[in-house]
């Protein structure tokens, strides 16, 4: 029950609480109204009895400081009211049942319109009447509900719980969701799903899920091995009993690496929609989600941000042995370890984005060429496979002009005369992983390493190839030309960020200029004289002898 006006003085005794606003100086004062007990089960039966009476004196009192009735009653009188409401319920003996009379979602929607009334001094008289209206509660009615529910265990819930097996709504969760879910995410969210179903068993009644058995399946989550999926690819009983006692085995039995937090708060993640979703359709009783909250330390967090490269990185990167005239010995060269750096470098995109460009996606807009940005595969062939293009929000989807350093690097020359396919087409696309993933692989394991290039910054920050985003976005915003730095909506909309301003969003419909944006990409200063790199260089490289 959301008892949010109910209060416990230092004394232990529970009161109600309210502030009202005083008429003549059009401030707040508190009241306090006591219950007369230090016992909460007596409280909340006082609480849950008193309160639809108190709410109408409060919204009358409202509704007169609205109206700027003459005759309305001052903050002294409802208070006087409202303590002799309370002690008239105090003093009669009630059913100990009581408290159970109002269901919690009742009491909520009544907090909630209280709340509104007082926010609300800015509506129109005829929408405050309106309000009121919706408001009312009959003493009919009123006296129909509490009769309805004293009829009732105090034990039953108010809502009807439909019980159904766990894995069942699994399913049912999964085809519901599917629709919105890229393909790896889907695979992601499946596997952590299936995991939950399998730990507190397939068959297990949804109607009974309490915070006991949640607490039970993040002991085991706690306890399991990194590896504890591939293990249960060994595993090929279908006993669900037997599933279930193999994953509490396996959490108590080995001593290898267990999940850190950042791989739990993954699985934890696709489990607390899940029981939000069965509560918002009545298969749990209650909101179970935040027994999945993980304690995290003081300052601590899960994913540390990535940091941009300096000059001395961006140097050192492109001076690198991708970029000169050696190769580099069993070096195998494939054309994104030219591109893929030097296009994140120069226009702030995604790594999944570079990875699923197309030929096609090298257009003209306004007459500028860009890179577009989009989530529908032009190629036959792709639109056939199972790779998913969709993008991380629909900000994501743009037009990003192409620098004149990828221009002076060969970029053109490398497409020739290619008419559709994947810009890299010597690129092997990763389901499972992100389609980013190869690309990943190569330069944050062995790029980095045989290139001397740091993982980490003089603050200990970590560097990754996620730090050309970040290291393009800070420099385009202090790019200025003519003293004056891109316009705020044209720099969020390059960058696929959502710009919530109210202007942007009212105003604003699609009014991007690729020449201007261009202008600043252009005139970014990286620190570093790109018109040496050549992707011809780069594909007549020789191993030193």
């Amino acid at each position: 029950m959301k008892t949010r006006y109910l209060y416990r003085n230092k004394h232990g005794v529970y009161c109600l609480r309210f502030e009202l606003q005083s008429k003549p100086k059009n401030t707040y004062r508190q009241l306090l109204i006591s219950l007369r007990t230090k016992e909460p089960r007596i409280a909340l039966q006082h609480y849950s009895t008193v309160m639809p009476e108190v709410y109408r004196v409060l919204c009358s009192y409202s509704d007169s400081l609205r109206l700027n009735v003459s005759e309305a009653p001052n903050v002294f009188e409802v208070k006087r009211t409202i303590r002799e409401l309370v002690a008239r319920i105090v003093e009669t003996e009630k059913d100990p049942s009581i408290s159970k009379l109002m269901s919690q979602v009742r009491y909520r929607k009544l907090d909630n319109y209280l709340d509104a009334t007082f926010e609300s001094l800015d509506l129109t008289e005829s929408q405050l009447m309106a309000l009121k209206r919706k408001l009312s509660i009959s003493e009919s009615r009123e006296r129909a509900l509490v009769t309805s529910l004293t009829s009732h265990s105090t034990t039953t819930s108010p809502a009807s719980i439909e019980s159904h097996p766990i894995g069942e709504l699994v399913d049912d969760y999964f085809n519901f969701k599917r629709k919105s879910w890229g393909t790896r995410t889907a695979t992601q969210a499946l596997s952590n799903l299936v995991r939950f179903a399998e730990i507190i068993n397939f068959e297990y009644p949804s109607a009974q899920i309490d915070g006991k058995l949640i607490q039970h399946y993040v002991n085991v989550m706690t306890k399991l091995p990194k590896n504890a999926g591939k293990r249960r690819k060994e595993v090929t009983t279908t006993n669900s009993e037997l599933v279930t006692k193999w994953w509490l085995d396996l959490s108590v039995s080995h001593s290898e690496t267990v999940l850190g937090a950042g791989g739990l708060e993954k699985h934890f993640s696709d489990i607390r929609m899940f029981i939000k979703w069965l509560h918002e359709r009545h298969y749990v009783s209650l909101d179970f989600s935040k027994h999945l909250e993980i304690a995290k330390p003081k300052g601590a967090k899960f994913v540390e941000k990535r940091a941009m490269y300096d000059t001395a990185h961006i140097s050192k990167i492109f001076s690198s042995y991708i970029y000169g005239n050696t190769l580099r010995n069993r070096e195998a060269p494939k054309s994104y370890h030219f591109w893929a750096p030097l296009i994140a470098l120069h226009t702030g995109m995604r790594i999944s984005e570079i990875a699923s460009l197309e030929v096609q996606d090298v257009c003209y807009e306004d007459g500028v060429l860009v890179f577009s940005v989009n989530d529908e595969w032009k190629s036959d062939e792709l639109k056939k496979s199972q790779f998913s293009k969709s993008k991380k929000t629909k900000d994501s989807l743009r037009n990003i002009p192409v620098a004149d350093a990828l221009l002076n690097a060969g970029l053109l020359e490398f497409i020739g005369k290619r008419k559709s396919g994947l810009l890299f087409d010597d690129l092997n696309l990763s389901d499972t992983k992100g389609l980013g993933n190869t690309i990943s692989k190569w330069y944050n394991e062995a790029f980095v390493k045989y290139a001397g290039i740091p993982k980490r910054n003089d603050k200990n920050t970590p560097l990754a190839f996620h730090s050309f985003r970040h290291t393009f976005t800070s420099l385009l915003d202090k790019t200025t030309l003519e003293g004056q730095p891109l316009r705020r909506n044209e720099s969020f909309y390059v960058t696929g960020h959502r710009d919530d301003s109210v202007r942007t969003q009212t105003y604003n419909h699609g009014s991007y200029s690729p020449s201007l944006i261009k202008s600043y990409i252009d005139a970014i200063d990286f620190g570093f004289e790109f018109s040496q790199l050549s992707y011809e260089k780069f594909q007549t490289r020789k191993v030193e002898r």
